[in-house]
């Protein structure tokens, strides 16, 4: 896995454009590349994984995200990941980064969202996870999440 942290961002100076800074977030903890779109500092777009080491330059004059100077891009990878991660080189290993609703080693198995039965209590939140989700009462409630009182 890559390092202990789980977001990785980088901040680089265009040499054509040195008053300008776009940065990248990579946050695996939420499966999403965060980045700037255009010259736009406001202009900040959501993605996910897959778009990491595709070639595509998807963030603004950022080439870091996308050629040699990211590190994890390097080309040691067998697997696009199905199409729905970036597979990234840590230095010992390329793995699969799967995008949000998706796992295995190839980011093959697609999650399904038991959160839209509405399983829980109707005072309750309810988490999806992979493959399974959990129910939790709202604040001023108490119970198991499948049945909540006040």
């Amino acid at each position: 896995m890559i390092g202990t942290t789980h977001a990785i961002s980088k901040p680089f100076t265009n040499s054509s454009m040195p008053e300008m800074r776009p940065t990248f977030v990579v946050n695996f903890d939420i499966s999403k590349v965060i980045c700037q779109h255009s010259a736009d500092p406001t202009d900040i777009h959501i993605h996910n994984m897959s778009i990491l080491c595709n070639g595509v330059p998807d963030c603004y004059n950022n080439p870091a995200i996308h050629d040699e100077s990211f590190p994890y891009c390097e080309r040691k990878c067998d697997s696009t990941c199905s199409n729905r991660g970036a597979c990234l080189y840590d230095g010992e290993k390329p793995m699969c980064y799967c995008d949000a609703g998706y796992s295995g080693p190839m980011c093959e198995i697609e999650d399904v969202n038991e959160c839209l039965d509405k399983p829980c209590h109707l005072m309750a939140h309810c988490r999806n996870t992979m493959g399974s989700y959990d129910c939790k009462c709202l604040p001023g409630f108490k119970g198991d999440g499948y049945k909540c009182f006040g």
